[in-house]
């Protein structure tokens, strides 16, 4: 299959924005506009398509960061 950046992109700030559990794939599908295909697709390939769309280590950086503070407002 195959996963646009924008498609990437739209499953990332679903998952980024930290409203749902991404298993809830019928929510993520709503938010983001994804397939549920795409959506299985991404999070069973999610290491390799990060790599992929994400080569700005500066962006990836920001987002591990977003990861670790999330919750502690």
């Amino acid at each position: 299959m195959n996963i646009t950046k924008e498609e990437f992109d739209a499953y990332e700030n679903v998952r980024a924005s930290g409203v749902t559990n991404m298993f809830a794939v019928n929510v993520v599908e709503d938010l983001s506009g994804l397939s549920r295909d795409k959506i299985i697709f991404i999070m069973k390939n999610y290491g390799e398509l990060k790599k992929k769309y994400m080569s700005n280590k500066k962006e990836k950086d920001e987002l591990d960061t977003d990861e670790e503070t999330k919750g502690w407002d």
